[in-house]
């Protein structure tokens, strides 16, 4: 049977009530699939829909590599959107961590030994907020860049684990279910 995987920082409790607090300030309207607030993860490596006979090595893999590193923080810092405000499609927050690239690579090299086909694209720390499903009024894009303005650099999350993570997709939205944490340290 086939399990659609990815491995995450997940947030504390305390960090998703702050992030909460910047969802509020984004419009209420059907086009702004905002993300709910349990599902808030950094991804640091989607794999995909792969045999669940992966799923004891990557928790090897990753059991490994989590001794490597000590807990540590990471902040938070402006809201941004992509590909850019005249063509809005994911609202986002960047993460600031000089540790993040380096574990990130490191997880995607050893997996890749073990998972053929993994994706590699590029690794940029953020966390997406919401999605636009279609173009927004004017009024909604003043409302967004007045997000965009706030600095968030005051809020910071102490990392303590790497999870691995099973994701169903529904048409109500993606169902998140944590498999296994990798203790830091």
């Amino acid at each position: 049977m086939k399990k659609r995987l990815f491995i995450a920082l997940n947030l504390s409790n305390e960090t998703k009530f702050k992030m909460d607090q910047i969802l509020n300030c984004l419009p209420n309207d059907k086009n702004i699939k905002k993300t709910k607030i349990d599902n808030l993860h950094l991804t640091l490596q989607f794999i995909g829909d792969v045999n669940e006979d992966i799923i004891p090595k990557t928790q090897d893999t990753l059991n490994k590599i989590a001794a490597h590193y000590k807990p540590f923080y990471i902040t938070f810092g402006q809201v941004g959107f992509f590909p850019n405000l005249q063509n809005l499609r994911i609202v986002w927050i960047g993460i600031n961590s000089p540790k993040l690239p380096h574990i990130q690579l490191h997880i995607r090299q050893e997996l890749k030994k073990i998972i053929t086909n993994l994706d590699v694209k590029s690794f940029s720390p953020h966390i997406t907020l919401a999605r636009i499903k279609s173009p927004l009024s004017n009024i909604q894009n003043i409302q967004l860049q007045s997000c965009y303005k706030l600095n968030n650099k005051q809020i910071a999350n102490k990392i303590e684990s790497i999870d691995l993570m099973a994701s169903q997709l529904t048409p109500q939205g993606p169902i998140y279910t944590l498999l296994s944490q990798h203790r830091l340290g």
